[in-house]
């Protein structure tokens, strides 16, 4: 329980939106069985998986939202 306020206490200084964690919590379960789902028919071949196109479009889009999202969070330090 300790242990929870303590991330509690961290995410509300660093002014995390809770919503987004609710979110997480709900589809994480659905998302890990459909990962696992997807891993079990590609035989564990983790770039079979990465090379069909849906998958390499949102991993393009993830990956742009994080650069962004840093590149903010700098501009926003640094003024």
């Amino acid at each position: 329980m300790l242990a929870f306020g303590a991330v509690g206490y961290v995410l509300v200084r660093a002014d995390c939106d809770r919503g987004l964690f609710v979110i997480a919590f709900v589809i994480g379960p659905v998302l890990e069985e459909n990962i696992r789902r997807a891993l079990l028919i590609s035989r564990g071949d983790l770039m079979r998986i990465a090379e069909r196109p849906m998958v390499g479009t949102m991993m393009a889009i993830a990956v742009a939202l994080l650069l962004m999202l840093g590149i903010a969070r700098r501009r926003s330090a640094a003024a």
